[in-house]
């Protein structure tokens, strides 16, 4: 019984060295790496005026104060043919022109987006009795 409890013992601490030396290697590469936040896929809405932005929303990278960023969506609202419509936000920025009320335009964004920065949609919106006004609408990006 005294020999299996040493055996027993030696494949423990056998164990328990192997484990920590992982452990250590593990610590020691972390200062290096980045452990990515779970996925998270959130749409979030922004209204300025009659324009209205949808922006899908994923992980958040904790390390460098990051957000990824997938899409944005603009509606128009009721507006006038033809309406100027933009988005923009860090290194990204598209214009196009729809026509006809509560047109849209779905722009794939695809990127990690610094904290501190917005997401916007905008678009002009043209009366016949006023001069063109234009409509904002952004999100705040924090980590």
């Amino acid at each position: 019984m005294l020999r299996m409890n040493n055996a027993l013992t030696r494949w423990i601490a056998v164990r328990s060295r192997r484990a920590s030396v992982l452990i250590a290697t593990l610590a020691a590469l972390g200062g290096g790496l980045a452990i990515a936040a779970p996925a998270s896929a959130d749409v979030v809405f922004s209204q300025g005026g009659v324009t209205m932005i949808w922006v899908g929303t994923g992980a958040k990278d904790y390390v460098h104060h990051t957000q990824w960023v997938s899409y944005i969506t603009v509606e128009t609202g009721g507006a006038y043919c033809p309406t100027q419509t933009e988005a923009w936000t860090y290194g990204f920025y598209r214009s196009t022109q729809l026509c006809g009320p509560w047109a849209a335009v779905t722009w794939y964004i695809s990127r990690w987006v610094p904290s501190g920065n917005s997401v916007c949609g905008s678009s002009y919106v043209w009366s016949r009795m006023l001069a063109p006004t234009r409509n904002i609408a952004c999100i705040g990006i924090r980590v």
